[in-house]
């Protein structure tokens, strides 16, 4: 009787599913839709979430375990399964479900989620989730897997600074076609850009300057206008620290720093001029970088093309340029 009622149940079940009613409950629909709602509204944050329940690092050959101490659960105890297993089920790569388990990871540790992968379990209910355009702030795609961190937060800070969020700014960082694209179609974009560019020349020009003054004034030493490195005397190391002092001071207007720059630019001259053997040495060096400029002008002419252009004037300048390099070699070299 048993075998007759279990055969007439799967007979049913075939004629229904035939007819495309499967025994679906609007219970498990109501589930259904409510995943996909938490999905559409969390987006990576969910496969996060269900990466960091169903995954544990060091099982099998899905990562490296940090530490055994930070999981509650020991290895002959834990449900969970290695990224490895979890890729393979999933059809996908073990990094990339590591780059998911590693997002919730440094989530958890900066305290944007509740709970770290150690603490979750599969079957874990569901989490209080971050806003979705946070997500990019701890996933690593592939492309940005091999971004310095130090990078990233520099970004993320000049977006702060801007009073915009972190996550548009690494975005458009990570697509430079993009941006690129962006500011050849769009002049509003082409000026903006135009404007950062011209404020980040700016900036490092200013960084460039106050270590000029900063080395002046805590190492005593500078380099001259043809690239010495020389000792400076104590006074005007005494001098460069009170211009240091100027244009590192928060209430000092902003071309401070131009203004000290270009002082202790003027104590450097004057202790070139006031010391004869390095006056010799920068004089010496000018006038050979301005001979090796000559030299190389002369290097890319082509005889054959100068003899074949020459006119008047060309055979003009020549000689008398033939007349000063003459005279210039009698008071050097001698007759």
């Amino acid at each position: 009787m048993r075998a007759e009622m279990d055969t007439m149940r799967s007979e049913v079940r075939r004629l229904l599913a035939e007819d495309g009613i499967t025994g679906y409950t609007e219970e498990q629909r109501d589930r259904d839709i409510q995943a996909w709602a938490a999905l559409d509204r969390a987006g990576g944050w969910w496969l996060g979430f269900f990466v960091a329940c169903q995954v544990e690092i060091g099982r099998g050959n899905g990562g490296d375990r940090r530490t055994d101490q930070r999981f509650d659960r020991n290895a002959e105890t834990s449900t969970k399964i290695s990224a490895s297993e979890f890729a393979r089920r999933a059809n996908t790569t073990a990094k990339r479900v590591l780059r998911y388990y590693r997002a919730w990871e440094a989530a958890a540790e900066a305290g944007v989620v509740a709970l770290g992968p150690d603490k979750l379990y599969p079957g874990h209910e569901p989490l209080e989730l971050p806003d979705a355009d946070d997500w990019p702030l701890y996933y690593r795609s592939r492309s940005t897997s091999g971004s310095s961190e130090d990078r990233q937060q520099a970004i993320a800070d000049q977006a702060a600074a801007e009073g915009i969020r972190p996550t548009m700014a690494l975005v458009i960082a990570e697509n430079p076609t993009a941006l690129r694209a962006a500011i050849m179609a769009d002049p509003k974009t082409a000026a903006r850009a135009k404007e950062a560019l011209a404020s980040v020349a700016a900036d490092e020009r200013k960084a460039t300057q106050i270590e000029y003054v900063r080395r002046a004034a805590e190492e005593g030493s500078a380099k001259t206008s043809t690239g010495q490195l020389i000792d400076l005397p104590d006074g005007i190391k005494k001098q460069a620290a009170d211009h240091l002092a100027i244009a590192t001071d928060a209430a000092s207007p902003p071309e401070a720093v131009a203004a000290a720059f270009e002082a202790v630019q003027g104590l450097v001259s004057t202790a070139v001029s006031d010391d004869p053997d390095v006056l010799t040495r920068e004089q010496r060096a000018r006038f050979q970088r301005a001979l090796n400029a000559t030299a190389k002008n002369l290097e890319i002419i082509d005889p054959d093309d100068l003899i074949a252009v020459a006119d008047d004037d060309l055979r003009k300048r020549l000689s008398d340029l033939q007349r000063q390099i003459d005279s210039l070699a009698k008071l050097v070299v001698g007759p």
